[in-house]
């Protein structure tokens, strides 16, 4: 039986550096769970190892099939589900829900019934977990040359990484919505005062980030501020 299988890790690692962490295609392990959605009219779809539910029309229209095999193809991978009149099509692309502006790792198409439903696919966590981003500008201000500011996120919502002269641990809470930090905590080693202001700086700037994006380059952008500008800029 085909899974979704590495043909998208490699499309990933062609697109988006990111989402190709993770190695392994998002239904290739039969125990997680996928889950495509969409909006206007808000629609989901959940593969687990067995079986798929799909939820439509706000809720309204509820249907679930037994899991059968997935068709790789050039662009993805096509989960049909000829039982309930339905198929779901899903790309290695960046994708950004149309509502919240939330990343997604995958596109994802519902056609159900003939009629076709657009939408995001995958976890957002995929995006940032793996290896450590490496931060080239705080709040507009660049990074001192041979500074070391880094983050690194995993999967239990937990971040940690270097501000120029200490390193710091905490949590992050990733939502819906976006993505926070809650009380960092640092080392207490002290710097030169040029790295200790840049220090200084990003930890503030994490303070204030509230979702998070890519921009055409593939840098990862940290979000937030009154303005809602890019605080931290970094790559892998």
């Amino acid at each position: 039986m085909l899974r979704l299988s590495t043909v998208l890790a490699s499309l990933c690692l062609a697109a988006l550096p990111a989402c190709a962490q993770k190695g392994a295609g998002p239904l290739d392990s039969l125990e997680a769970e996928f889950v495509a959605r969409g909006n206007e009219p808000g629609w989901r779809v959940t593969v687990g190892g067995d079986a798929v539910e799909i939820v439509a029309a706000y809720g309204e229209d509820t249907r679930s099939t037994p899991r059968s095999a997935t068709q790789v193809t050039d662009m993805g991978q096509t989960l049909e589900m000829p039982q309930i009149n339905a198929r779901l099509e899903v790309e290695d692309q960046l994708c950004r829900d149309d509502m919240s502006g939330m990343p997604y790792p995958q596109r994802a198409v519902l056609s159900l019934d003939g009629q076709e439903y657009r939408g995001c696919a995958g976890d957002p966590q995929d995006l940032l977990t793996g290896a450590e981003w490496q931060v080239e500008n705080v709040s507009g201000g660049g990074v001192i040359d041979g500074a070391e500011v880094t983050i690194a996120f995993d999967v239990e919502g937990r971040v940690s990484g270097r501000a120029a002269c200490n390193r710091y641990f905490g949590g992050y809470d990733l939502t819906g919505e976006g993505v926070s930090f809650g009380q960092l905590a640092s080392t207490q080693m002290a710097c030169a005062e040029s790295l200790m202001d840049l220090e200084r700086k990003t930890l503030a700037a994490l303070g204030q980030v509230r979702r998070f994006d890519f921009d055409e380059t593939e840098a990862l952008l940290l979000i937030g501020g009154p303005e809602g500008e890019a605080l931290l800029t970094a790559r892998r």
